[in-house]
Formats: structure tokens, sequence, C-alpha cells
């Protein structure tokens, strides 16, 4: 049948990415092994959790051993949100040398956009001078 013939392919690759995660030795081939034939876990989802670093696996332990202990202390939606602002802030990246920053992409001409909090438009404020555009 068709279906079949097309899902050849791909149950072959499934296959050899299975022999190659099983016939490692150590302890990721030992719980591959063992979760797909004691547990029956799909071989996708298997992929998934030994596609994860040790240190990834630690976090997200840590992570919810907080949360419990957030839970338990009545401060759940302050974890929850200083959580969000850990994600944000480790996540921001830095830039190369010579990468221009989205200000200067979208500003080519550097001209000061309406409304930029600045010194010189404090001091115009504080002396009670108009503002000439």
């Amino acid at each position: 049948t068709e279906e079949e013939d097309g899902d050849a392919p791909l149950r072959a690759l499934r296959m050899r990415a299975w022999e190659a995660r099983t016939s490692s030795r150590g302890w990721r081939g030992s719980l591959a092994r063992f979760l797909r034939a004691r547990c029956r876990v799909p071989d996708e989802l298997l992929g998934v959790l030994l596609s994860v670093k040790w240190w990834q696996w630690s976090m997200l332990l840590a992570w919810l051993a907080l949360s419990r202990i957030a839970y338990i202390s009545q401060m759940g939606p302050i974890y929850i949100i200083m959580t969000g602002f850990v994600v944000i802030f480790c996540n921001l990246g830095r830039r190369k040398e010579g990468e221009v920053s989205a200000y200067s992409f979208f500003n080519p001409d550097y001209y000061e956009l309406p409304g930029t909090f600045n010194a010189q438009r404090v001091e115009d404020h504080v002396r009670h001078r108009h503002m000439v555009q």
C-alpha cells in the first residue's frame, strides 16, 4: 500500500537513530533499553529524553524543588514571576563587534526619537525652556 511505502524511509531512519542511541555503552544505552523494553516509551519521546544534557536535567530538578518550597511558603506567584525574569535576562545575549543594534538598524541616521528621555530634556524642563524641534 502507498501509506506503508511512504513510511518505510521514516521507519528506517527511526531504526538507525534507535540503534545509535542504544548501541552506546554506559548509562544512556542501559537507560534507553530499559525505557523501551520495560516502560514501552515511544521512540520519539525516548529521543527527546536522551537528547537533554545532564545539567539541564539538574536545573529542572532544582527548579522543581525550589517551586515546591515556594508553594509551601506561599510565594508561588513571586517564584513564577522571578523565573520569568531569570529566563528573559539569561537569553538576552551579547552583540558581536560590528553588529548593529535594533535601534541603529531602524534609525540609521541616529535621529533622536520623539519622547526620548535624556539629560537635555530634563534640563530644559527644569529651566522652563520651550522645546523647539
